[in-house]
């Protein structure tokens, strides 16, 4: 009969343990890492712009031209439609769309004529602001949307210049 090998018995039950401890890390930090993607893909989808919704008329001085911007929603994406009047004629427009694509909210603006949209990528948001910027544009570089009491205030702006606008809802 072979005398018992303590050491050998106790180097196995000090493996096995390590060996549970080590896969039991392992799947501790697994978790963590795939619980923080979810709960950063989540925070993307949860932001909300329904602010924007609505039919929007810019406060102005000009008695010649209206400018609006209208806002809709359809699943989680925003659409935009922005034009001037004047008189009855439209004498501008642009179609803009907000939505989430690969984790990033992105605004693209399209202008008939153009044949491509110009998008600008999220930089900064908060319950009643955006931000978004393509500084590759020449203008605008940088979009801002914000909310303020009743008014939608927007700004667009370059290096060189920056434009106002100010909204009040169209009842």
């Amino acid at each position: 009969m072979k005398p018992f090998n303590y050491k050998k018995f106790y180097f196995d039950k000090i493996m096995k343990k390590t060996a549970l401890l080590i896969l039991f890390l392992s799947l501790l930090i697994f978790a963590c890492k795939n619980n923080n993607k979810q709960e950063s893909k989540q925070m993307v989808l949860e932001k909300n712009y329904d602010w924007l919704l609505g039919k929007w008329e810019r406060d102005s001085n000009d008695s010649l031209k209206q400018t609006f911007e209208i806002w809709t929603k359809t699943d989680a994406t925003y659409n935009g439609h922005g034009f001037i009047l004047e008189q009855k004629d439209t004498v501008w427009e642009e179609q803009m769309t907000l939505k989430e694509k690969n984790g990033v909210w992105e605004l693209s603006v399209k202008t008939p004529g153009q044949n491509d949209a110009v998008s600008f990528k999220e930089t900064s948001y908060t319950d009643s602001t955006f931000v978004v910027e393509n500084i590759k544009h020449d203008f605008p570089k940088k979009i801002k949307y914000w909310k303020q009491n009743n008014i939608l205030n927007a700004e667009v702006s370059s290096d060189e210049a920056t434009i106002d606008f100010k909204f009040k809802p169209v009842l």
